[in-house]
């Protein structure tokens, strides 16, 4: 009995067949492709080598600066302007140039580094020795004596979160129990979807040289900071469309910014309330950042010209912010930042595998909190204060008990890096977006992912849980998914 058996070569151009008789004595014969059948295999293979492409330029950013774009293909050894070509098509072209570089790169196996600044391995925490010697390890769980200082603040961060928590039981209680209250805050939610539908822009405005980073609203004004890849923060009137402040102090790129909450919010605290606002660099520093009294006070009406690059009127009428005090000690870059609800205390996430808290006040380090296997980078703080969540780049997030420092929840869900958590008002809803493309909804009483949310075909940068919804941020797309919020969950 003879039996057959087929591959395709390495080469891809030839079949090789080998026949095996009953004997077992082996006979090999080639045959080599027709000329289609290797004109489809080369066109197939450059339909997937044009997707990828394609695909990996869609997640490139590169500079609107034009000086800048023609540096970039001048040293990939590019032309730097083709015939008929304006300003858009030449940036695109260098996203593909960049895309191409990365894809060479990966192929190589290389890790490829695109528009950005790269993690060198001294910015990173050494591999144990133990690691390093190949004997295996064992997780062990260990406790870090506290300081004065730290367990005065948690007994501040308790105080406060037992208030408020008894505040939103006691409202939600009394809207549970009242329906025309129930029936009021669901025709609030209706509103918020309707006008969703009805939003447009109201004004656009170049805001750096640089892409942006990071941009936060201030609750009690219409006061915007913006951070970029650049090393300046800027403060904008978003009733005037106009930049009110230039904020100096970092040394390279910002990656954070986040306000101080209202002195509403915070009991009139004085010497922090209302407009202070803290930013996170790559310069593994933190920065407080004070704007004068007045900065809240009505700027005009937005400009007509908005939309137009009026970065140099602007600038010229920009006054300058120093910072007030720096928070030093991370061993890497910073990733996200934010105040904590009472606003006396700030936190910061690193690459150097920990994150931080501080008194804003003193400018001290009160908690280095390990943890992590991986870059911690995502970071939020609960509306009571009491917990706070971080996401790493291994895709695994951690739940913290600000007042015990205790870990009571491991958030395991994601495929690839976790790059935003948020809390719901509700206080008992997590979400968290990472770059598997999925947003994740927690239940935190029952410890456990309450929804899955596959809306978006890119990586999630943002998330954010508002009253009746929640809203998610695709950079590649450019938009913005406005999701329905399950109020009453049993």
């Amino acid at each position: 009995m003879t039996t057959t058996s087929a591959h395709t070569c390495a080469t891809g151009a030839r079949v090789c067949c080998g026949m095996a008789s009953g004997s077992g004595a082996p006979a090999a014969s080639t045959w080599e492709l027709s000329a289609s059948s290797r004109a489809a295999m080369a066109a197939h293979a450059a339909s997937l080598a044009s997707l990828a492409l394609a695909k990996a330029a869609a997640s490139v950013s590169v500079s609107s600066s034009v000086e800048e774009v023609k540096t970039l293909l001048r040293e990939a050894g590019q032309p730097v302007t083709l015939f008929g070509e304006g300003h858009a098509e030449r940036r695109a072209r260098a996203a593909r140039v960049l895309a191409a570089q990365q894809l060479r790169a990966e192929a190589a196996g290389a890790t490829a580094v695109v528009g950005g600044g790269s993690a060198s391995s001294d910015t990173l925490p050494p591999p144990p020795a133990a690691e390093v010697a190949g004997i295996p390890t064992v997780p062990e769980l260990f406790y870090s004596p506290a300081s004065e200082e730290l367990t005065a603040a948690r007994s501040f961060i308790a105080e406060y979160s037992f208030g408020k928590a008894a505040a939103r039981l006691a409202h939600e209680a009394a809207v549970a129990g009242d329906a025309e209250a129930m029936a009021a805050e669901d025709a609030a939610a209706r509103r918020c979807f309707a006008a969703a539908a009805r939003m447009q822009t109201g004004w656009s405005q170049v805001a750096d040289e640089r892409p942006l980073t990071s941009v936060a609203a201030h609750a009690g004004g219409s006061l915007l900071a913006a951070g970029s890849w650049g090393p300046n923060v800027k403060v904008w009137d978003s009733a005037a469309a106009q930049q009110r402040f230039t904020c100096r102090g970092h040394s390279d790129r910002v990656t954070g910014v986040a306000w101080a909450p209202p002195a509403a919010a915070v009991g009139g605290t004085p010497q922090l309330a209302p407009l202070l606002f803290v930013t996170g660099s790559t310069d593994c520093t933190a920065k407080l950042w004070r704007l004068p009294a007045d900065a809240l006070e009505p700027w005009g009406e937005a400009d007509a010209r908005g939309g137009m690059d009026t970065r140099a009127d602007d600038a010229a009428s920009a006054a300058l912010v120093a910072p007030v005090s720096t928070l030093s000690g991370h061993r890497a870059r910073l990733a996200q930042v934010a105040f904590h609800p009472a606003g006396q205390h700030v936190a910061t996430t690193s690459f150097d595998a920990t994150w931080r808290l501080w008194d804003a006040s003193t400018s001290q380090c009160l908690l280095t909190q390990e943890g992590h296997a991986r870059e911690v980078y995502a970071l939020a703080l609960h509306p009571d204060g009491c917990l706070a969540a971080t996401g790493d780049l291994g895709g695994v997030g951690r739940l913290w008990d600000l007042r015990s420092g205790k870990s009571i929840m491991l958030l395991q869900g994601h495929s690839k890096q976790l790059l935003s958590l948020d809390f719901a008002p509700d206080g008992h809803t997590l979400a968290s977006a990472s770059e598997d493309n999925f947003v994740l909804l927690w239940e935190l009483r029952q410890q456990r992912v309450l929804y899955t949310l596959p809306a978006h075909t890119h990586l999630i940068s943002r998330v954010q849980g508002v009253q009746h919804a929640l809203l998610s941020q695709l950079p590649q797309q450019h938009e913005v998914v406005l999701t329905r919020r399950c109020e009453r969950v049993a």
